[in-house]
């Protein structure tokens, strides 16, 4: 297997941007080249603003281009817990955000006639073990309840989507998509330039304040500045550092399948696929008919840093085709590792800095969440949206069950897993 994001081989034509390398003004700055950063810039561009985008490294490089790709409403959260958490009516509110985000999505794709795997493909919430059991129990009255369409299916009626006697049960959900991230994030940058916004690349903001971003070659002054980024350093904002959190993933893609191979796994039709576990796999089918296999170790998750070694995706491979031993004989050809970064509940964070006049978006559990809430700055920086009307749950204010005082004594590691905990059990 080849260390290497696998997304990167369909790049056909790289369009590199310059760096920063003057001080220069504008009227919106967006810092981030992930997804949430370029829906935000389209946003702005559409209307015809004057638009700055600033990139680390390049656009897509990190979490969004990293991305399995499973562009769905569910994520981290699932809607049982939305609904224990929050209750019914302001649960149906927050699941909003990602739906939303999905149709974003696609309602880009097809606009821009953008070249990125779309696929249509249903989600399956799997059951691992007895209370993986209870939890797809609790999910499809949740689905029920929150008047989202959905199918259940027991253990017996599963063998009808998956060719598997590992999962317990399961809940399936519709109107998702698979998608190749990388190569999304790079048709939304060609879309961005050509409606006339400055990007640049290889330029990480130093330094914010007073409305002026410092990258190392030089500086944006901007009316208004929207931060969609993954992990705020100090010098950014030293509040929001503590407030942002990662969890280290492995990505690997097996050689191409054959339609007979294909079905061994899923009779019908391809469906993507995660469990119950607390450190959960997942797995789909690509467009190109591969399997992309993702998932993490309890003793690797919390890494300070991306690992390299094998030994964790060698673990996943032999869990999947222990679920699918029918395909033993599947070699797989390359892996990386990414990182997810959230927040100590897993809730995205948003919130406005009227020091630096600069909008936040960070921690986004998934694609949805990032597309919908870069826009949402956007229309916030217009003055079009209300920032308050998602505050409750968003804001970097809110509580959380260990404070960042406690945070201050005990590490920021051990109070991310406290907090995860909590947020899955209570």
């Amino acid at each position: 297997m080849k260390l290497k994001n696998w997304w990167e081989k369909d790049i056909k034509e790289k369009i590199t941007c310059p760096k920063l390398s003057k001080n220069i003004e504008t009227d919106f700055l967006v810092i981030g080249g992930g997804i949430a950063g370029l829906h935000a810039a389209l946003y702005l561009a559409n209307l015809k603003k004057d638009v700055i985008l600033l990139e680390k490294n390049f656009c897509g490089s990190s979490s969004s281009g990293k991305s399995s790709g499973f562009l769905t409403p569910a994520s981290e959260l699932d809607l049982a817990h939305m609904s224990r958490v929050y209750g019914l009516k302001n649960a149906k509110k927050i699941w909003e955000i990602p739906v939303k985000g999905v149709k974003e999505i696609v309602e880009n794709v097809k606009k821009y006639k953008i070249e990125c795997e779309l696929e249509k493909q249903d989600c399956l919430y799997l059951g691992f073990g007895k209370s993986g059991k209870e939890d797809i129990e609790k999910e499809k009255a949740a689905s029920k309840n929150m008047g989202v369409k959905f199918k259940y299916y027991d253990e017996k009626s599963l063998s009808s989507v998956i060719s598997s006697k590992t999962y317990s049960n399961a809940v399936r959900t519709f109107d998702t998509y698979s998608i190749n991230s990388l190569l999304y994030c790079i048709g939304i940058k060609k879309i961005l330039l050509q409606k006339g916004v400055k990007i640049f690349e290889e330029s990480e903001v130093l330094e914010l304040s007073k409305n002026i971003a410092k990258t190392s070659l030089g500086s944006v002054k901007a009316n208004k500045i929207i931060v969609c980024i993954d992990l705020p350093k100090k010098n950014l904002s030293k509040e929001l550092s503590k407030k942002v959190y990662h969890a280290l993933t492995f990505l690997t893609i097996s050689e191409k399948l054959t339609d007979k191979q294909i079905k061994l796994i899923f009779p019908k039709e391809k469906l993507m696929c995660w469990d119950s576990r607390l450190v959960y796999s997942y797995f789909k089918i690509t467009k190109e008919k591969r399997i992309l296999l993702g998932g993490s170790y309890q003793l690797a998750i919390y890494s300070p840093k991306e690992l390299k070694t094998k030994i964790f995706v060698n673990l996943n491979i032999k869990e999947f085709k222990s679920i699918f031993p029918m395909l033993k004989n599947i070699k797989f050809v390359a892996y990386w590792p990414g990182f997810i970064h959230i927040s100590k509940d897993i809730m995205p964070i948003f919130d406005y800095d009227k020091k630096n006049n600069a909008y936040y978006v960070l921690g986004n559990p998934g694609l949805p969440w990032a597309s919908f809430l870069g826009t949402f700055a956007a229309k916030n920086a217009l003055n079009k949206e209300n920032e308050s009307e998602y505050k409750e749950y968003l804001s970097a204010g809110r509580k959380f069950f260990i404070s960042d005082k406690i945070q201050g004594i005990i590490g920021k590691v051990p109070s991310f897993i406290i907090n995860n905990l909590h947020t899955e059990y209570s």
